[in-house]
């Protein structure tokens, strides 16, 4: 919320309100497409709270620099099933798409809410975004993080995480969360699993070359935001035939990839085209997919 002016004027007086008030400005600054190295951050800032609450949001905004419109065009949408389970908990909701990217699933869920506030940190892909569903007048785009969204208290009868719970910090996240959502509020938390396919050995090793494995499952992440039992499962079918464009586009969209324009980003097509043309026919590849959902209430 808006802050007194006594309130800010009184943290220029000592030089730890100094620092968290720069730090605040320089979020800013960081969800506006601005950038500063690490370096300067742990060169200016003595509180360790602090620069890791900048690294955080910095990480955010320079994740997928680059990379939004491949990741507009090229991953996944959610399969119709999902939406309906969305929509079967509440009819008409205030909703909030956090961590809502290019607007993957906003677009499918905008015109059947009351409002919906989608929450970006990285400024490319909001503005994406924003220029595929800002004709909406229920749509509102927030430059904020899953963390801080800026939303007033219990003012939210659904929130919609789709790829992203993964970045977030989950007790500072559930805490946020807990704050905005109405008290009989739901979250639902999407992903698109990928695997099941003869070559996911050999794609799995290519990743292995920019990534280290995932630490915690699907569900282990859902477990850390509802609790043990708190929460329901469903999974749908999101499968599909991909032409060579299609197959990179989406796996190229990937935070680790190498950015396109690098020497990297040559050795990672490369790959590629070998595994695609090894194991595509008639010029298409099966990619199988499933769509997870987890969903269910907070307990206070």
């Amino acid at each position: 919320g808006l802050k007194s002016l006594p309130a800010v004027c009184a943290n220029l007086y000592d030089e730890d309100g100094r620092q968290m008030l720069l730090a605040e400005a320089l979020i800013e600054c960081l969800m506006n497409g601005y950038y500063v190295e690490e370096a300067d951050v742990d060169a200016n800032f003595h509180s360790e709270s602090i620069r890791r609450k900048i690294k955080k949001h910095l990480n955010d905004c320079a994740l997928f620099a680059g990379k939004a419109q491949n990741y507009l065009d090229y991953r996944p949408t959610y399969p119709q099933p999902a939406i309906d389970l969305i929509f079967s908990l509440t009819k008409s909701p205030v909703l909030a798409d956090i961590g809502s990217g290019t607007g993957k699933l906003s677009q499918l869920l905008v015109r059947r809410v009351n409002t919906l506030y989608a929450i970006e940190p990285n400024m490319q892909m909001r503005q994406t975004a924003e220029h595929l569903l800002s004709h909406n007048q229920n749509y509102v785009s927030i430059a904020a993080s899953a963390e801080h969204t800026t939303l007033s208290d219990a003012s939210v009868d659904i929130i919609t995480v789709a790829e992203a719970y993964h970045w977030f910090d989950n007790e500072e996240a559930k805490a946020e969360f807990r704050r905005i959502l109405k008290s009989n509020g739901y979250v639902v938390l999407l992903w698109n699993r990928f695997g099941g396919d003869r070559y996911d050995a050999e794609k799995e090793a290519i990743n292995a070359k920019y990534r280290q494995p995932s630490a915690s499952t699907y569900e282990e992440r859902a477990i850390s935001l509802f609790g043990v039992g708190n929460y329901q499962s469903a999974e749908f079918d999101n499968s599909m035939l991909q032409t060579y464009e299609e197959f990179l586009g989406g796996w190229s969209s990937a935070s680790y990839i190498p950015r396109e324009g690098t020497d990297g980003y040559v050795d990672f097509t490369k790959k590629v085209a070998d595994l695609f043309h090894r194991h595509a026919k008639n010029g298409l590849i099966e990619t199988t997919v499933q769509t997870v959902c987890f969903y269910g209430k907070l307990n206070i």
